[in-house]
């Protein structure tokens, strides 16, 4: 079976030390519709990392195909307003290789986000396995929307298991660092129920025969 890692490289982390998940101890926080949420101190920052796993009634190709719809983050991301590619690093976009620009909501009164990530992708066969790691760059010459704040230190991964052919495995990773003069602890706030909204919304995006079909075309 053909399985393909889609990576997004974010700023200051390795994705090497993410994957083993080294120096966490994860707590369950939340247990709800199937998910499970975990949080952790995070080495060398005093923002939390959060984690959610759930099993999604989709193949893996059908939920790859949510993730490279980036102009569609904006229906089930949460805090995403806005979502672009920007630059193409790939020519082939089935390899998941760009440059995003998104826009973030934030909670009143903290202004509004914006962020920039790589995009790249890698492949594991023998074992069935996706991993889709996203890390902030400030390597290419993007201005800051007027009214916002850029956020710098962000990052995001998502693992996607084979179970069978209807069935994935997701695991998703996040930390969130909201940049400006934001308390840890009022950052936890909005940041702690990202991991469960994530999942849900992919699940539900999931659903639109849009993605099966162009998964079909991609892959079959």
């Amino acid at each position: 079976m053909r399985i393909i890692i889609w990576g997004v490289v974010l700023l200051l982390i390795s994705a090497s030390a993410w994957c083993g998940e080294t120096g966490y101890q994860w707590e369950l926080i939340k247990k709800k519709d199937g998910i499970d949420v975990y949080s952790s101190r995070t080495p060398g920052s005093d923002f939390r990392t959060y984690k959610a796993q759930s099993i999604i009634e989709r193949p893996w190709e059908v939920l790859f195909e949510v993730l490279l719809d980036v102009p569609g983050y904006s229906g089930w991301m949460p805090g995403c307003r806005s979502s672009s590619i920007v630059k193409m690093v790939h020519d082939d976009p089935i390899k998941g290789n760009f440059i995003i620009h998104f826009v973030w909501d934030a909670i009143w009164p903290v202004k509004n986000r914006d962020l920039v990530v790589a995009v790249n992708s890698d492949h594991d066969w023998d074992n069935d396995h996706v991993s889709v790691v996203l890390q902030a760059t400030d390597q290419h010459n993007i201005p800051v929307p007027e009214g916002l704040v850029r956020l710098n230190a962000f990052f995001a991964r998502f693992d996607f298991k084979y179970i069978d052919r209807n069935r994935t495995e997701v695991v998703f990773v996040t930390m969130i660092d909201p940049g400006g003069i934001v308390p840890s602890g009022v950052a936890d706030i909005q940041t702690a129920t990202v991991p469960f909204d994530t999942l849900k919304g992919l699940a539900k995006q999931a659903g639109n025969p849009k993605y099966y079909k162009q998964a079909v075309m991609d892959y079959f």
